[in-house]
């Protein structure tokens, strides 16, 4: 009886040493499925949405809101896996070489609406020629965050746009606001969040300087700025991309 005692009890402890051993495995893998699965809901919620905009005209404006709400917690989950990932030093872009001018297109494409809604003009300026390296997905998160932060303090108009600065493809937001507050603009150092009790904790800048990071060519690192030298007179934020 204490053999088989003794010997319930070693396979207790080796699945629980097998449990912990994978546990660093099975968390990246439930987390990365749960994400995945509450992103299909989310799609499947704005094709619903925007099913309703026949039935129901007089709530295109309610509903083209909703829509801009449910996009945006698509992008927050993405960012949260990513900054799990980051922290777990598991992320590893897709980088692949895109046309920036068709990126940035689609990019005002998919706020218009919402624009239209607020009474804000989206609208983008790239030369044709203009191409990059980077991780598709991981650059849309940043620029969705950057225009929806625009849209809460754009007068009437937002800017995309791209540039060459060797050794950098410059892609920027800009904005006709009152631009970044001057404590912003003084963050220099983005490897943390905000400290303090503010209704901004910086993580969206955070996670976009770590991005950028994360995105390298031949010794140079991807890197933002923020600025207030916007062309519509507003604020202006930067990804560099090498």
């Amino acid at each position: 009886m204490g053999l088989v005692a003794s010997h319930y009890i070693c396979m207790g402890q080796f699945s629980e040493v097998t449990a912990m051993s994978h546990s660093h495995l099975a968390i990246s893998t439930i987390l990365s499925a749960s994400i995945h699965e509450i992103k299909n809901e989310i799609n499947s919620m704005i094709m619903r949405l925007e099913s309703l905009y026949g039935k129901y005209p007089e709530g295109s404006s309610d509903i083209t809101l909703l829509k801009e709400d449910a996009s945006n917690i698509s992008t927050e989950l993405v960012r949260l896996l990513a900054l799990y990932k980051l922290n777990e030093k598991e992320l590893k872009p897709q980088i692949s070489q895109y046309g920036v001018d068709d990126f940035l297109e689609e990019k005002a494409s998919q706020h218009k609406a919402t624009g239209g809604v607020k009474n804000i003009a989206i609208d983008y300026q790239c030369d044709e020629n203009i191409a990059a390296f980077f991780d598709e997905n991981l650059l849309s998160c940043i620029i969705d965050t950057a225009i929806h932060n625009a849209f809460r303090f754009a007068n009437h108009k937002i800017m995309l746009n791209a540039h060459k600065e060797p050794p950098y493809t410059v892609i920027s937001v800009e904005d006709d606001g009152c631009g970044f507050p001057e404590q912003v603009l003084q963050q220099h150092d983005f490897s943390q969040p905000y400290d303090g009790e503010t209704e901004n904790t910086g993580l969206g800048i955070y996670f976009a300087a770590q991005i950028a990071a994360a995105h390298c060519s031949k010794g140079v690192v991807g890197k933002i700025s923020l600025d207030n030298k916007s062309t519509l007179g507003g604020a202006r934020f930067s990804v560099f991309l090498p």
